[in-house]
Protein backbone atom coordinates (compact mmCIF):
# COMPACT_ATOMS: atom_id res chain seq x y z
CA UNK A 1 0.00 0.00 0.00
CA UNK A 2 1.32 3.82 -0.74
CA UNK A 3 1.83 5.84 2.05
CA UNK A 4 -0.85 7.63 3.03
CA UNK A 5 0.52 10.89 2.57
CA UNK A 6 0.20 9.88 -1.21
CA UNK A 7 -3.91 10.06 -0.72
CA UNK A 8 -4.06 13.76 0.54
CA UNK A 9 -3.99 16.64 -1.90
CA UNK A 10 -2.56 19.29 -0.11
CA UNK A 11 -2.98 22.04 -2.65
CA UNK A 12 -6.58 21.70 -1.99
CA UNK A 13 -8.28 24.72 -0.54
CA UNK A 14 -11.05 22.53 1.26
CA UNK A 15 -8.63 20.87 2.96
CA UNK A 16 -7.48 23.56 4.74
CA UNK A 17 -10.58 25.50 4.85
CA UNK A 18 -12.10 22.36 7.02
CA UNK A 19 -8.80 22.67 8.99
CA UNK A 20 -9.45 26.57 9.56
CA UNK A 21 -12.84 25.68 10.53
CA UNK A 22 -11.74 23.15 13.07
CA UNK A 23 -9.59 25.71 14.40
CA UNK A 24 -12.12 28.77 14.20
CA UNK A 25 -14.96 27.22 16.14
CA UNK A 26 -13.53 26.67 19.30
CA UNK A 27 -11.11 29.48 19.47
CA UNK A 28 -14.71 31.65 18.62
CA UNK A 29 -16.60 30.01 21.49
CA UNK A 30 -13.77 30.57 24.16
CA UNK A 31 -13.32 34.06 23.20
CA UNK A 32 -17.10 35.33 23.44
CA UNK A 33 -17.21 33.03 26.99
CA UNK A 34 -14.73 34.57 28.48
CA UNK A 35 -15.05 38.13 26.97
CA UNK A 36 -18.45 37.69 28.33
CA UNK A 37 -17.61 36.50 31.51
CA UNK A 38 -15.44 39.09 32.16
CA UNK A 39 -17.44 42.12 30.53
CA UNK A 40 -20.96 40.80 30.20
CA UNK A 41 -20.75 42.45 27.13
CA UNK A 42 -23.77 39.83 25.48
CA UNK A 43 -25.87 39.87 28.47
CA UNK A 44 -26.04 43.25 27.99
CA UNK A 45 -26.64 43.45 24.20
CA UNK A 46 -29.84 41.29 25.58
CA UNK A 47 -31.10 43.82 27.93
CA UNK A 48 -29.13 41.67 30.89
CA UNK A 49 -31.00 38.47 30.21
CA UNK A 50 -28.06 36.12 30.64
CA UNK A 51 -30.47 33.17 29.62
CA UNK A 52 -31.33 34.88 26.17
CA UNK A 53 -28.02 35.92 25.82
CA UNK A 54 -26.73 32.16 26.30
CA UNK A 55 -29.32 30.55 24.01
CA UNK A 56 -28.32 33.29 21.41
CA UNK A 57 -24.83 32.13 21.73
CA UNK A 58 -25.73 28.47 21.62
CA UNK A 59 -27.78 29.09 18.18
CA UNK A 60 -24.73 30.83 16.57
CA UNK A 61 -22.16 28.05 17.89
CA UNK A 62 -24.42 25.36 16.69
CA UNK A 63 -24.79 27.11 13.31
CA UNK A 64 -21.09 27.38 13.63
CA UNK A 65 -20.54 23.07 14.19
CA UNK A 66 -23.00 22.34 11.30
CA UNK A 67 -21.05 24.55 8.78
CA UNK A 68 -17.69 23.18 10.37
CA UNK A 69 -19.00 19.96 9.32
CA UNK A 70 -20.28 20.50 6.05
CA UNK A 71 -16.78 21.92 5.29
CA UNK A 72 -15.38 18.84 6.48
CA UNK A 73 -17.30 16.36 4.28
CA UNK A 74 -16.94 18.69 1.54
CA UNK A 75 -13.07 18.31 1.99
CA UNK A 76 -13.47 14.18 2.04
CA UNK A 77 -15.16 14.30 -0.91
CA UNK A 78 -12.22 16.50 -2.95
CA UNK A 79 -9.60 13.97 -1.40
CA UNK A 80 -8.66 10.48 -2.37
CA UNK A 81 -9.78 7.20 -0.53
CA UNK A 82 -7.83 4.08 -0.20
CA UNK A 83 -9.47 1.14 -2.27
CA UNK A 84 -6.83 -1.52 -1.84
CA UNK A 85 -7.61 -2.06 1.95
CA UNK A 86 -6.80 -5.60 3.54
CA UNK A 87 -10.40 -5.91 4.89
CA UNK A 88 -13.46 -6.30 3.31
CA UNK A 89 -15.79 -2.73 2.81
CA UNK A 90 -18.82 -4.03 4.84
CA UNK A 91 -16.32 -4.38 8.08
CA UNK A 92 -15.13 -1.14 7.76
CA UNK A 93 -18.51 0.32 7.52
CA UNK A 94 -19.31 -1.76 10.16
CA UNK A 95 -16.75 0.09 12.08
CA UNK A 96 -17.70 3.60 11.22
CA UNK A 97 -20.90 2.47 12.17
CA UNK A 98 -19.72 1.89 15.71
CA UNK A 99 -17.97 4.58 16.20
CA UNK A 100 -20.48 7.03 14.62
CA UNK A 101 -22.95 5.46 17.54
CA UNK A 102 -20.27 5.45 20.26
CA UNK A 103 -19.63 9.28 19.41
CA UNK A 104 -23.18 10.27 19.23
CA UNK A 105 -23.83 8.92 22.47
CA UNK A 106 -21.32 10.66 24.03
CA UNK A 107 -22.43 13.88 23.00
CA UNK A 108 -26.66 12.75 23.48
CA UNK A 109 -25.46 11.75 26.82
CA UNK A 110 -23.69 15.12 27.65
CA UNK A 111 -26.13 17.34 26.41
CA UNK A 112 -28.95 15.31 28.47
CA UNK A 113 -27.19 15.75 31.64
CA UNK A 114 -26.03 19.58 30.98
CA UNK A 115 -29.01 21.06 28.86
CA UNK A 116 -28.43 23.51 26.97
CA UNK A 117 -27.00 26.30 29.01
CA UNK A 118 -24.39 24.09 30.29
CA UNK A 119 -23.37 22.31 27.12
CA UNK A 120 -22.81 26.19 25.98
CA UNK A 121 -20.67 27.72 28.22
CA UNK A 122 -23.51 29.18 30.35
CA UNK A 123 -21.23 29.31 33.36
CA UNK A 124 -19.19 32.35 31.47
CA UNK A 125 -22.66 33.39 31.27
CA UNK A 126 -23.37 33.32 35.19
CA UNK A 127 -25.60 30.43 34.67
CA UNK A 128 -24.09 27.92 37.47
CA UNK A 129 -24.97 24.33 38.08
CA UNK A 130 -25.34 23.35 41.57
CA UNK A 131 -23.05 20.41 41.78
CA UNK A 132 -19.87 19.36 39.41
CA UNK A 133 -22.06 16.27 37.25
CA UNK A 134 -20.27 13.42 38.14
CA UNK A 135 -22.83 10.28 35.90
CA UNK A 136 -22.84 9.38 32.76
CA UNK A 137 -20.64 9.86 30.36
CA UNK A 138 -18.86 12.00 32.81
CA UNK A 139 -18.18 8.91 34.62
CA UNK A 140 -16.72 7.66 31.41
CA UNK A 141 -14.52 10.63 30.55
CA UNK A 142 -13.87 14.27 31.76
CA UNK A 143 -15.13 15.60 27.99
CA UNK A 144 -17.74 13.74 26.60
CA UNK A 145 -18.76 16.32 24.20
CA UNK A 146 -15.35 16.63 22.89
CA UNK A 147 -14.38 12.70 22.39
CA UNK A 148 -17.95 12.14 21.32
CA UNK A 149 -17.34 14.85 18.70
CA UNK A 150 -13.58 13.78 17.20
CA UNK A 151 -15.04 10.10 17.36
CA UNK A 152 -17.53 11.33 14.55
CA UNK A 153 -15.26 12.76 12.91
CA UNK A 154 -13.79 9.55 12.78
CA UNK A 155 -16.35 7.55 11.80
CA UNK A 156 -16.54 9.88 8.77
CA UNK A 157 -13.11 9.24 7.93
CA UNK A 158 -13.84 5.63 8.37
CA UNK A 159 -16.84 5.40 6.04
CA UNK A 160 -15.04 7.23 3.15
CA UNK A 161 -11.61 5.78 3.63
CA UNK A 162 -10.09 9.02 3.91
CA UNK A 163 -6.43 9.50 4.63
CA UNK A 164 -7.31 12.78 4.55
CA UNK A 165 -10.46 12.92 7.02
CA UNK A 166 -8.30 10.74 9.50
CA UNK A 167 -5.37 13.39 9.38
CA UNK A 168 -8.41 16.16 10.01
CA UNK A 169 -9.51 14.06 13.07
CA UNK A 170 -6.08 14.07 15.11
CA UNK A 171 -6.07 17.88 13.86
CA UNK A 172 -9.32 17.73 15.98
CA UNK A 173 -8.09 15.99 18.80
CA UNK A 174 -5.46 18.35 19.01
CA UNK A 175 -7.11 21.72 18.87
CA UNK A 176 -10.01 20.26 21.40
CA UNK A 177 -7.24 19.16 23.57
CA UNK A 178 -5.44 21.88 23.33
CA UNK A 179 -8.07 24.58 24.45
CA UNK A 180 -9.04 22.18 27.09
CA UNK A 181 -5.98 22.22 29.08
CA UNK A 182 -5.32 25.62 28.29
CA UNK A 183 -8.57 28.08 28.50
CA UNK A 184 -11.95 26.32 28.84
CA UNK A 185 -10.71 23.81 31.84
CA UNK A 186 -8.77 25.89 33.90
CA UNK A 187 -11.35 28.83 33.38
CA UNK A 188 -13.98 26.64 34.60
CA UNK A 189 -12.43 25.98 37.31
CA UNK A 190 -12.09 29.50 38.03
CA UNK A 191 -15.45 30.47 37.53
CA UNK A 192 -16.50 27.65 40.41
CA UNK A 193 -13.65 28.69 42.44
CA UNK A 194 -14.92 32.22 42.89
CA UNK A 195 -18.52 31.31 42.91
CA UNK A 196 -17.92 29.00 46.27
CA UNK A 197 -15.59 31.46 47.91
CA UNK A 198 -18.28 34.03 47.17
CA UNK A 199 -20.80 31.94 48.72
CA UNK A 200 -18.93 31.11 51.58
CA UNK A 201 -18.48 34.48 52.35
CA UNK A 202 -21.92 35.42 51.91
CA UNK A 203 -22.67 33.09 54.66
CA UNK A 204 -20.62 33.80 57.18
CA UNK A 205 -21.59 37.82 56.49
CA UNK A 206 -25.14 36.25 57.39
CA UNK A 207 -23.71 34.11 60.46
CA UNK A 208 -21.86 37.30 61.76
CA UNK A 209 -25.18 39.41 61.50
CA UNK A 210 -26.78 36.74 63.42
CA UNK A 211 -24.90 36.53 66.17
Amino acid sequence: MEALTNYIDFSKLSFWFAAGTIFFNPSFWCLVGTTEHKTRWMTRLFFGNKYVACYVFAAIVFSLGVYRDYKYHEALLDQATITSLPVDDNIVKSIAVGLYVIGTGLVLAAFWRLGIDGTYLGDYFGILKEEKITGFPFNFTSDPMYLGSTLNFLAHAVWHKSPAGLLLTIWVYVVYKFYTITIEGPFTEYIYSTAAKAKQQKKAKAKAKVH
